[in-house]
């Protein structure tokens, strides 16, 4: 289950700020499908996740939250789980609207 999300959705990006929140919602707002919060942490899909990387860094920048670290990590199930029901989500708003 973890390899066929991986192929689905990328690599897991870890974002560690102390405005998790703001950080999480301006991700949300910019467009970063399956991005979850995990604690103090972000959770985030990327296939691309050097020029994720990237995006993120400017993004937060510009809105001024600082970013402690964002770095590679194994999907957990916990992250499988999330990003199913994630995609189960924005397929029933999707049916709805």
């Amino acid at each position: 289950m973890k390899a066929a999300v991986a192929a689905e959705a990328g690599e897991l990006l870890e974002i560690r700020s102390e405005q998790a929140l703001e950080a999480l919602a301006l991700l949300e707002a910019a467009g970063f499908a399956g991005v979850a919060l995990f604690g103090k942490r972000i959770h985030l899909l990327a296939s691309n996740p050097t020029a994720a990387e990237t995006r993120i860094r400017a993004l937060l920048s510009a809105a001024n939250v600082a970013v402690d670290d964002i770095r590679n990590r194994p999907l957990s199930m916990e992250d499988v789980f999330v990003y199913r029901v994630l995609a189960l989500e924005r397929a029933a708003a999707g049916q709805a609207a």
